[in-house]
């Protein structure tokens, strides 16, 4: 089901959906979520208490166990309001993805026995990434095609207007595989640090020169959504993963990162230009940028409402409520505990990748997957203030796919195999791995 999940996660974009009443929820990749939620609660049921021993507890599944609650919690909190039906239904839309990806996390997480298991999920996982950032420079370079209408097949529908191209600076903002340039970005700026991993420690020659040649894809594809974020995550996320990276790597993507403009400059000199005028337009007025402009707005309009709930949250009255920053969002739908419950998702499993990259013994995989996991989730918080990460489907995913991956790095990290122990985990290393070390 993991390994579905991940392989699928970039091929549907949250429009198509299977034909029939289930609108929105019929999205194929919500309803593995869906699936996920069963098997879990069907694991709840025949689960045994160890006959002896103490039970281990996972801070990164309490983690998911106490946001779903909180998502719950917020929504039962939003139906006691006078909401229109259009809010309501914004309201359940939004509790449904969270409930989807929590459970999906958590089945990553007592699913997924090792790292070498991590590989598998993550080989899927970037031929998808791969196949966004294929379609992105199919696009960039003149093809006039949108994904969403490609992969509707027989049995599918839109559950709204796919997404379209549009022209920023006299450029195609391209799509690839997901409903807006934002989301295509955000999404390649958060697996890139997994294929620099996955370059260096894939299980054969063949996945790391792939890996290899995906991280190159995402780089090339990225600048042409024409998006801020996407920079600015790749940024962020690059920089946290080099803290925790080995030393060869941290010199080889240093290297990367200081020719990555120099090439720019060469190939797509009018790219680099257009990036220019949009960061110039970030640092002399806002107010010629309309995109700009309209977050700073939404400003105001959010402190009227936590100056009446802060704790809870309200209706969003002054405005068309559409906020384009989902911290903003959180803080209007469920005030501070929406806010704190979100951050506590990115910022506990992120601390504990790094604690589990410093620990002793040292394993440079391990310190490379918490290092590319956490600078993932780095990323993923910083889109989050530049547009609403979880209203679009594949960045909202991606999301809890690296916090149920970080799960398996705490229990490789604290939990060693103890031999004959019936609640001891799965092996951490494959036989076939350790025969090869």
């Amino acid at each position: 089901m993991a390994v579905l999940f991940c392989a699928l996660l970039f091929v549907f974009p949250s429009e198509v959906v299977l034909a029939g009443p289930l609108r929105s929820n019929g999205s194929p990749i919500r309803l593995l979520g869906f699936a996920a939620l069963l098997l879990l609660l069907l694991g709840l049921l025949r689960a045994r208490p160890p006959e002896h021993g103490h039970r281990r507890v996972d801070p990164v599944l309490v983690v998911l166990v106490l946001y779903a609650a909180q998502s719950l919690f917020s929504y039962g909190v939003s139906t006691g309001r006078n909401l229109t039906t259009t809010d309501a239904a914004t309201s359940l839309r939004y509790f449904l993805v969270l409930l989807a990806g929590c459970a999906i996390a958590m089945l990553i997480a007592v699913s997924v026995p090792d790292l070498a298991a991590v590989r598998r999920l993550l080989g899927w996982l970037l031929a998808g990434s791969a196949l966004n950032a294929a379609v992105g420079l199919a696009q960039a370079t003149g093809a006039d095609f949108v994904w969403a209408e490609v992969i509707r097949l027989p049995g599918l529908a839109f559950t709204s207007n796919p997404g379209v191209l549009r022209d920023r600076l006299d450029f195609v903002r391209v799509l690839g595989t997901t409903s807006h340039p934002i989301e295509f970005a955000v999404c390649l700026a958060v697996t890139l640090p997994l294929a620099i991993h996955m370059a260096v420690f894939a299980g054969t020659r063949v996945r790391r020169v792939s890996s290899m040649a995906v991280a190159a894809l995402i780089a090339m594809a990225t600048p042409f959504a024409l998006s801020r974020s996407g920079l600015l995550c790749i940024a962020v996320g690059m920089l946290v993963y080099l803290c925790l990276a080995t030393r060869a790597q941290r010199w080889a993507v240093a290297v990367g990162l200081v020719l990555a403009p120099a090439v720019a400059v060469l190939l797509v000199p009018r790219v680099v230009d257009a990036f220019v005028v949009l960061f110039r337009g970030v640092s002399v007025t806002s107010t010629d940028d309309d995109s700009i402009a309209g977050r700073l707005d939404d400003y105001a309009d959010v402190m009227e409402v936590f100056d009446r709930s802060p704790l809870l949250g309200e209706t969003l009255t002054s405005a068309d409520g559409y906020l384009d920053n989902q911290w903003l969002g959180f803080l209007v739908s469920g005030g501070l505990v929406a806010v704190v419950g979100f951050a506590a998702l990115l910022v506990v499993p992120a601390v504990l990748n790094g604690l589990a990259a410093r620990a002793r013994p040292r394993s440079p995989e391990r310190s490379s997957l918490a290092g590319a996991l956490s600078g993932g989730l780095a990323a993923s918080g910083v889109a989050a203030y530049t547009f609403d990460t979880l209203a679009f489907q594949q960045s909202a995913m991606l999301v809890f796919v690296l916090v149920g991956m970080s799960s398996v790095v705490v229990r490789s990290t604290w939990w060693p195999e103890v031999p004959g122990s019936p609640t001891s985990l799965p092996p951490l290393v494959s036989p076939y791995e350790s025969a090869r070390r």
